[in-house]
C-alpha cells in the first residue's frame, strides 16, 4: 500500500535541484534551480527522507523532476484541501500571502454551492469594486490546477455577504 505523502508550502526562497532526463530517460543529470516562497511540495517517500530529523525531502507537486531538501522550519505543512485551494493561485508570492492570511484560506475551504460572496471586479476605468455573487461551482477544472470557483455575479441584489477574492 502506498504511503500518504504530506503537502507543504515553501516559506522562504531556496535552492534545490531539477533532474533533466535524456532521450528515452536512460541518462539524467541534476541542475541547480531556484524555488520561491509559495511553491507547493509533497514529501518524498519515507525511504528517501534525510536521516537528519531537522530536514525534509520534497518534490514539487507539478513535476517529480523538481526536488528540494531543506530545513523543516523553511516549510509549513498544509492539508490536501489547502494545497488544492492554493494551487489555483498562479502567483507563488500571492499564494504565500494568502497562506499567511489563514482566515481567507479557511473561508475558501468553507465555501459551498450557494455561498454568497463579494468578488473584486476591475471596471473599464481601472477601478476595483466589490460585486455580490453566488458560488455555484467549487472544484477542479481540466484546464487549471487546484480548486476553482464558479460565481454568478448578482450586481443588482446587494446583501450582507462574505468576502473572498483572489
Amino acid at each position: 500500500m502506498e504511503e500518504k505523502r504530506q503537502m507543504y508550502i515553501l516559506l522562504e526562497d531556496r535552492r534545490g535541484e531539477r533532474t533533466e532526463r535524456g532521450l528515452l530517460h536512460l541518462k539524467s543529470k541534476s541542475v541547480e534551480t531556484q524555488f520561491i516562497r509559495g511553491q507547493i511540495f509533497r514529501t518524498l517517500p519515507e525511504t528517501e527522507q534525510p536521516e537528519d530529523s531537522n530536514k525534509i525531502a520534497l518534490v514539487e507537486t507539478t513535476s517529480e523532476n523538481f526536488k528540494l531538501v531543506c530545513a523543516t522550519t523553511e516549510v509549513a505543512r498544509i492539508t490536501e484541501e489547502e494545497a488544492k485551494l492554493l494551487s489555483a493561485i498562479v502567483s507563488a508570492e500571492e499564494r504565500h500571502r494568502i497562506f499567511r492570511e489563514r482566515n481567507r484560506l479557511g473561508f475558501g475551504i468553507a465555501i459551498k454551492n450557494g455561498t454568497k460572496v463579494l468578488v473584486k471586479v476591475k471596471t473599464a476605468g481601472g477601478v476595483h469594486r466589490d460585486v455580490p455573487g453566488v458560488v455555484w461551482f467549487k472544484g477542479p477544472l481540466p484546464t487549471h490546477d487546484g480548486t476553482m470557483f464558479g460565481v454568478e455575479l448578482t450586481p443588482n441584489k446587494p446583501k450582507a455577504l462574505h468576502l473572498f477574492n483572489n
